[in-house]
């Protein structure tokens, strides 16, 4: 062990250094990806609703094919609206015909004038499980 070194009686310790400085913490890349994974974990968690739970939030799990083909077409026909955030779908129909639906229904919606407009619409969905495509199209000519 060294001998801590010593002073004479004329002489004074070196003064202490100052600590330098804390420099800040660039936490950008963090917070960035977990605000990317917040989103994400959303987006699925949205999907995942959309496709399990009942429409009108009684929130009974889908299992039957007809109301996955039905949600697979209002998703088909959302796609296709100015407005889909506003969509009310109603009068609702779906007929099976092997490993397919046809489906057939009313929608209101906003139009790109922001007014309210009720179109009729059709559409062929096809899938198994919860996994279903739907084909939509509306069929008047408004």
């Amino acid at each position: 062990m060294e001998n801590p070194p010593t002073w004479t009686s004329g002489e004074q310790p070196p003064a202490p250094q100052p600590l330098p400085a804390p420099q800040p913490r660039n936490n950008r890349g963090v917070v960035i990806a977990l605000v990317v994974a917040v989103i994400v974990a959303a987006a699925g968690i949205a999907s995942t609703v959309t496709l399990l739970v009942a429409r009108g939030g009684t929130g009974a799990p889908k299992t039957n094919p007809k109301d996955f083909a039905i949600l697979a077409c209002e998703d088909s026909l959302r796609s296709t609206l100015k407005s889909p955030s506003t969509a009310k779908f109603s009068n609702e129909n779906a007929v099976a015909s092997g490993s397919q639906y046809t489906v057939t229904g009313a929608v209101d919606a906003q139009n790109g004038f922001g007014a309210m407009l009720r179109r009729q619409w059709s559409c062929t969905a096809s899938g198994s499980g919860s996994s279903w495509t739907g084909n939509a199209r509306l069929t008047d000519d408004n």
